[in-house]
């Protein structure tokens, strides 16, 4: 019956039918089933109520569902709810399996802190964050400083630019980091 609605693309009576399966299933098989309507209803239906409730249940049975976790955050990115966005991000990054999967999550954390809510100190502790895996994250060294020097911590602006010099490998670059560094200095 399910692929007779997928054919005739009868997506309301899909999600019908996936929403009795899903009444009938327990464990994971019952969870993956709730996301497949949530993306019914995200992606065919286009009712992002009903897909925010139906990720919602599968994170009630499943806290750590990280196809709900990436439901929820496309659902929150497209629609501006950027609060809940970063609490999403944040249940992510304990869930995550590499560091590198926690390093792009801190980066988008950092960006919302930073672009949505202005606010700096937040953005830098995130950034810190990422130091913490990886203290040659480029990126975060050049985000941290410009945190820093929107906070006024000019202390710290120096120490990151030294720290910064002792990694980087390129003349050009470091030339580029004297200069800045100089500057900092002066002022």
């Amino acid at each position: 019956l399910g692929d007779i609605y997928r054919a005739k693309e009868d997506w309301s009576g899909l999600a019908k039918i996936l929403e009795r399966e899903a009444d009938a299933l327990r464990g994971e098989r019952k969870i993956d089933t709730i996301c497949k309507i949530a993306e019914l209803y995200e992606d065919q239906l286009n009712d992002l109520v009903e897909a925010t409730r139906q990720y919602e249940a599968a994170l009630a049975l499943d806290a750590m569902s990280l196809t709900a976790l990436k439901g929820l955050d496309r659902i929150f990115n497209r629609t501006g709810r950027y609060k809940e966005l970063l609490d999403n991000l944040d249940k992510q990054i304990h869930i995550a399996a590499t560091p590198r999967q926690k390093i792009n999550l801190f980066e988008r954390m950092a960006g919302i802190h930073e672009e949505e809510f202005l606010d700096h100190d937040k953005a830098a502790q995130t950034l810190e964050s990422i130091l913490a895996i990886d203290a040659a994250h480029e990126n975060a060294l050049t985000g941290l400083v410009r945190h820093y020097r929107a906070l006024g911590r000019w202390e710290d602006v120096t120490r990151l630019y030294e720290r910064h010099l002792a990694i980087v490998t390129d003349d050009k670059r470091r030339v580029e980091l004297l200069l800045a560094m100089g500057r900092v200095l002066v002022e």
